[in-house]
């Protein structure tokens, strides 16, 4: 065995999972280094649980934009810089912008924002230092001392936060002589860490110490970044990885020294590469190997005890190779092997099976202690089985059992739990999804690519990491083709659906934040009675009790029969915004909040409003009504500083079908227009308050200042208040995270379509069980769904199943023999079932009466 030498390493790597999701996002701003007057100034941005937003860097007022970012690392407008990088590591992105002034001239706020939230600081002169002598490293609650050089006997001490150290409360003593003054602080916690400045020669010299409190980091893990296999040979690429623990300001970056122990003499070629070790020549039929040691330590700092791995464990993704002149004798003996396997374990599953019975069901009926026994000893290292053995467990069974068992694994995840998906008309109840199931969400969502991450992985996907995992994108404008230091906005740069961000994995985060905002909606029901012709009117009265969403609701609708399992509920929330969307909000395809001033004394019905969009979102699972996301973002961040691919995109939908055409030719070539249209274009902008003679050169920033006023700034104080009615605790578990590719997958997941409802469909009996006059009907009915726009696809879903978009399970088809003046559809809400009569004989008569039906204006719910 042999002991390398350690290696430096300047960057740190943060573990992420998972379990991020239930953070909040947080945004700080921070010098990229102490900052010295002669040096060029950098700003620093990091941003947690924040992922596609765009980030603005701003100087002395939030107005005074310097530089936005946009993801992964886009600047679009940016003024004096030299350049910029974007960093990511799972939940966490850190922007820096190199400006092109020295820092003595930089002095002033500075700060960075999004959508939800900033962060700023501010540089004063006594914050600007003319020499930094490093940093300075002790350990928790030891006593260490800093010491300056100076010249003269008339100096000040001041600490991070300002503050002149002889009046603080830190305990410490101070000893100077002719060319020195050392402070020593004992005791030292962690809140003592930070740049320390001496001030001498009357303010002339301002030496900076940055003290970092040094604690031991994590036990590393070893990660197999790669491995590759030629037959059964295999090379593999370790690296070590730990966390920091230590305390210092923003711009500490950890330094890490590594040793690694492995064997000089296992056989196989080992090669040192700084913080890799690279393993070659392994042979993977070996059922045994040495193990590899590593250890990290923070310079200057302890060991931390050390972490091991196997490398032929690696080896179990290797393929099986027969050699050619083997390959008979390989077959062989391999069907051999497969008839004796096959006989063993059939027996094996006899005796298991006999076991069980008596065992577990015999006994288990007699003995509940016998049966948590068994349940306990085979279940607890696997929650997944765990969970579903815990749905048999009888009444009989000791609580003991499920306190040990059922209850420890489900507290272990409740913070992050995966999404149980209804899947095929049933619940599955074990707590993993299959990628099919998964994917039948995400064809919910119009998103077809195929699911490449598990739902404990990070949803984002990588663009090119380097050995730490680390996501680096390095500009410099310099060495551009510009070759100008102002950077001009790229209308070609793609934002709505940036590059990187992984599709399937942006659904499982929308929908476990779905399920996590219907968990604040206990199971128990608000009895509450609710008039069809006055949906809105007795709405509003119920939701002026703040306690009502905090449970579910069982509507009774008055003058109709029908009782309410989950159907009726669901049918009331569609009913009601399909008429609220009229009477409190404007726009074609997109709703934007809207009250005329005649009826401002309304105003106060938005935050009923607010209080009745989360509660129906969590009990539905899906945003009941496209409200426009540039409003949402309004609503939720209070800001009217929205992306501009964001408003074109809304305003567009906020329009008519003729006005949409018409902006939406002009903003592809407006030199295309004909002078009619440029007649009608000016017509439009002077209705939307835009009096300004339209110009090809001006267009595009007139249209956004219409969007910008139509979605953000008249709506502002209608949004403010739907966001007044959201409780807090919905507000941080399920809006405050939205961001704008969320908000167009749940617009996506509103919009219903022939093929969604037909993947849905399933017969009670097989088709090919089915009568030939049962097939036909059924064939009809697909046939109609496929002939059918999206107005009338989304009320044959509201009778249906109560809502008007795709549900996540099974729409089931029964039949029925009604005939003659009798002969109808019924539908069944409460459990998505549609029950067709067999007696048609043509699609023509099927079709009229289904219209008939889907447009009477006399529907209700009966018992059935």
């Amino acid at each position: 065995m042999m002991f390398l030498t350690s290696l430096s390493l300047l960057v740190i790597t943060i573990f992420t999972g998972c379990k991020s999701l239930s953070d909040i996002p947080k945004i700080s701003v921070y010098p990229c280094e102490v900052p010295v007057a002669d040096k060029l100034f950098s700003i620093c941005c990091k941003t947690e649980n924040i992922y596609t937003s765009s980030v603005f860097f701003f100087q002395n007022t939030t107005d005074n934009i310097i530089a936005k970012i946009d993801h992964p690392c886009y600047v679009t407008t940016g003024r004096g810089l030299i350049s910029w990088n974007c960093q990511t590591s799972g939940h966490i992105r850190t922007f820096r912008i190199n400006s092109t002034r020295n820092t003595s001239h930089s002095t002033g706020l500075w700060g960075c924002e999004y959508y939800g939230g900033r962060s700023s600081f501010n540089l004063t002169e006594n914050k600007i230092v003319t020499r930094n002598s490093g940093n300075h490293f002790a350990k928790l609650h030891d006593n260490t001392t800093l010491t300056w050089m100076i010249r003269l006997r008339d100096y000040k001490i001041y600490m991070p936060d300002g503050q002149l150290l002889n009046t603080s409360e830190l305990n410490h003593s101070i000893e100077s002589n002719i060319t020195t003054v050392s402070v020593t602080l004992f005791n030292i916690s962690e809140k003592a860490n930070g740049t320390y400045i001496c001030v001498s020669d009357q303010n002339k010299m301002r030496d900076a110490i940055t003290l970092v409190v040094v604690e031991p980091p994590l036990r590393p893990s070893i990660l197999a970044l790669t491995t590759e296999f030629s037959g059964h040979i295999m090379t593999l690429n370790l690296t070590c990885q730990t966390n920091s623990l230590s305390a210092g300001p923003p711009y500490y970056v950890p330094q890490f020294n590594i040793s690694w122990l492995y064997s000089t003499t296992a056989g196989y070629k080992v090669i040192p590469d700084g913080h890799f070790l690279i393993i070659k020549d392994f042979d993977c039929n070996l059922k045994y190997s040495r193990p590899v040691f590593c250890a990290l330590k923070e310079s200057p700092g302890d060991w931390t005890p050390s972490a091991f791995t196997y490398p032929h464990k690696q080896c179990v993704s290797r393929p099986n190779v027969v050699t050619q002149q083997d390959s008979k004798t390989d077959k062989s003996a391999q069907t051999a092997g497969y008839v004796i396997a096959g006989i063993s374990s059939s027996i094996f599953l006899c005796i298991l099976g006999y076991y069980i019975y008596f065992k577990i069901y015999r006994q288990g009926r007699y003995h509940g202690q016998s049966t948590c026994y068994i349940l306990r000893s085979c279940c607890c290292d696997k929650c997944d089985v765990l969970l579903e053995c815990c749905e048999e467990i009888t009444e009989s069974c000791h609580e003991s059992c499920q306190d040990k068992c059922c209850t420890r694994c489900k507290k272990d995840s409740d913070d992050d739990e995966p999404i149980d998906l209804e899947i095929n008309g049933r619940v599955r109840r074990t707590r993993r999804t299959t990628e099919d199931d998964l994917q039948n969400i995400l064809n919910l969502y119009n998103v077809q690519d195929t699911p490449t991450v598990t739902l404990q992985q990070q949803r984002r996907v990588t663009f090119s990491a380097d050995n730490q995992g680390t996501v680096t994108n390095n500009v410099d404008i310099l060495s551009g083709a510009t070759g100008t230091n102002e950077i001009i906005l790229n209308e070609s740069i793609p934002t709505n659906s940036a590059s990187g961000v992984n599709q399937p994995a942006l659904v499982i985060e929308l929908e476990t934040c779905l399920k996590h905002l219907g968990k604040l909606v206990s199971t128990t029901e608000n009895q509450v009675q609710v008039r069809r012709s006055h949906i809105i009117e007795d709405m509003l009265n119920i939701y002026t009790d703040t306690n009502v969403v905090r449970s579910r609701l069982h509507v009774k609708l008055i003058g109709e029969g029908g009782s309410d399992w989950g159907g009726v509920s669901r049918d009331v929330f569609t009913t009601f915004w399909n008429a609220a969307s009229s009477a409190f909000f404007q726009g074609d395809s997109v709703h934007v909040p809207y009250l005329p001033l005649v009826n401002m004394e309304n105003e106060n019905k938005f935050l009923l409003l607010g209080r009745i969009l989360t509660h129906s979102t969590a009990i539905l699972g899906f945003l009941p009504i496209q409200i426009s996301t540039s409003v949402l973002m309004v609503m939720v961040y209070n800001t009217t500083e929205i992306e501009e691919h964001a408003l074109v995109e809304d305003f567009l939908l906020y329009l008519d079908t003729k006005d949409r055409k018409l902006v939406k030719e002009a903003i592809d070539d407006f030199s295309t227009l004909s002078e009619n249209q440029v007649r009608d274009l000016q017509e439009l902008f002077i209705r939307y308050e835009m009096g300004s003679m339209l110009r090809p050169d001006s267009f595009r920033s007139q249209l956004l200042k219409i969007a910008r006023n139509e979605l953000c700034v008249k709506p502002r104080a209608l949004c403010e208040k739907m966001r007044q009615g959201i409780p807090e605790d919905h507000f941080d578990r399920f809006w405050c995270r939205l961001t704008i590719d969320h908000i167009d997958l749940l617009h996506a997941r509103l919009k219903p379509s022939a093929d969604k409802i037909l993947n849905c469909l399933k017969p009670a009996i097989p088709f090919g069980d089915l009568t030939r006059r049962r097939r036909r009907v059924y064939e009809f009915f697909q046939e109609f769904i496929e002939k059918l726009v999206d107005e009338d696809l989304q009320l044959l879903l509201q009778l249906i199943t109560g809502q008007s978009c795709v549900p996540k399970r099974t729409i089931q088809v029964e039949f029925s023999e009604l005939g003659g003046v009798q002969r109808r559809p019924v539908f069944h809400t409460c459990s998505y079932m549609v029950e067709l009569p067999d007696t048609y004989t043509n699609y023509k008569d099927f079709e009229q009466e289904m219209n008939n039906i889907m447009h009477s204006n006399v529907l209700q719910f009966d018992m059935a």
